[in-house]
């Protein structure tokens, strides 16, 4: 069998030879939030989804939190010829924090954008959660610079903002 947690292309699994399984890390994830916020404080967040392919993950880490968070949508174009990302939202986000929700956290240039946003929306705190935080070319002072917070990852890859341990759930699907 073949296990990997929270792929960014999970219609991938569908070629494999083997069994494969996808491993959520959101329960995870949303229960280290927990220990950082009382359940008051987290019924004042909203979860944002930075772009159409983070939008489910986002939904299931709202759900996970529970409390009914709503989750928001920003809308992202990127150039193909350049890189550049043009990111929109005009969300009330006034009296609320925010927690941006994605897969990965390579360069930080979207969870960025999406952290500017959030502060012109009128968002409170920021906290930018990745599963994988690669936190490549100086990621993590442009998302901090941008605005966050905190920048949360789980230890698939072992960086500073590592805070999220998937070894339970790992052991789970072992057993």
């Amino acid at each position: 069998k073949f296990y990997t947690v929270d792929v960014h292309a999970p219609e991938i699994l569908n070629d494999f030879s083997i069994p494969a399984k996808n491993l959520d890390p959101m329960t995870e994830i949303a229960n280290y939030v927990k220990t950082l916020n009382s359940m008051t404080e987290i019924a004042n967040y909203i979860v944002i989804a930075p772009d159409k392919g983070a939008v489910s993950r986002s939904e299931q880490f709202a759900a996970h939190l529970g409390g009914n968070i709503p989750v928001k949508l920003f809308s992202k174009e990127r150039d193909v010829r350049t890189g550049e990302i043009e990111m929109y939202g005009d969300i009330d986000l006034s009296g609320h924090d925010v927690i941006i929700s994605d897969d990965i956290i390579a360069t930080g240039g979207t969870m960025a954008n999406a952290i500017k946003i959030s502060k012109k929306c009128g968002a409170n705190k920021i906290l930018a959660v990745g599963t994988h935080a690669l936190l490549l070319e100086n990621a993590a002072y442009r998302i901090l610079n941008a605005g966050a917070d905190e920048i949360i990852g789980t230890d698939t890859i072992d960086t500073p903002v590592s805070k999220v341990s998937l070894a339970k759930l790992i052991a789970k699907q072992l057993e």
